[in-house]
């Protein structure tokens, strides 16, 4: 009996028709891939990207509130973001520190300037002062560095005496106080007069040199008033539409 010729057109693993061996055509599994492909690309499109919540907006009873202290920062306030909005602060162990464990109360002290012009030239400083124990803090434009002269700053040493006295520091034989600062002469002509007239047992402290981590704190609460009083500022520029300058009568008043 003869052998009929091979077909070419059968190709391995393919029928005539074009089916599988497994009996699925080719136009099946095109259909097949191309639901496969819409399926995978309706699961990329369902892909939500994560981001930061927007803040919920305040109402203008929350806004009134807010504004006549501005604290705490809200990120929803354009005069706090203006002026306070910082980046997340880099945490560094602190020493430790030797009266911790006898819990002598400590008052920082320092002087800081309301601009870079004012830094530059030496003029128009803010004196701050901070007591560790309750977080209170205390600023003053004075004017000028140190005590002057003919008792010009007489003013100074009484308004810190009746602070101190305010945040528990009575002074007499109702207790210990270390008094930190500087070594910059200015800053202890200051601390010095009112250890003096505080009386009692006052304890002169300064961070050891090149120590900038000792100075922490007061330099953060030198930070933070410099930033409330730029918040104060400028919701008050924006009341009047105009820029106020720094020698205006009412700055001393923002600083308080």
């Amino acid at each position: 009996m003869p052998v009929s010729p091979k077909d070419n057109s059968v190709e391995k693993g393919l029928s005539r028709d074009g089916d599988t061996a497994d009996g699925v055509g080719r136009g099946e599994v095109k259909d097949q891939e191309d639901e496969g492909g819409e399926a995978e690309e309706e699961e990329e499109e369902g892909r939500v990207a994560l981001g930061k919540k927007s803040p919920k907006d305040p109402t203008q009873r929350q806004r009134e509130e807010h504004e006549r202290t501005h604290l705490p920062y809200r990120s929803w306030c354009e005069d706090c973001v203006r002026s306070r909005a910082r980046n997340a602060p880099h945490h560094k162990k602190a020493a430790e520190d030797p009266f911790e464990e006898i819990k002598v109360p400590r008052v920082h002290m320092d002087y800081f300037f309301m601009s870079r012009e004012d830094e530059a030239a030496s003029s128009n400083p803010m004196l701050v002062v901070l007591d560790e124990r309750s977080g209170s803090r205390y600023a003053r434009l004075v004017g000028r560095k140190g005590l002057g002269s003919d008792g010009e700053m007489d003013w100074l040493v009484e308004d810190l005496l009746i602070t101190l006295k305010g945040w528990g520091h009575a002074g007499g034989s109702a207790g210990h106080v270390i008094m930190k600062s500087d070594g910059e002469p200015a800053i202890l002509a200051v601390k010095n007069a009112v250890m003096q007239r505080l009386g009692g047992i006052c304890i002169p402290e300064q961070p050891a040199r090149g120590e900038k981590a000792e100075n922490g704190r007061i330099e953060e609460a030198g930070k933070t008033i410099r930033q409330l009083f730029c918040t104060f500022l400028y919701r008050m520029e924006r009341g009047v539409d105009d820029k106020i300058p720094l020698d205006a009568s009412i700055i001393p008043w923002i600083a308080r």
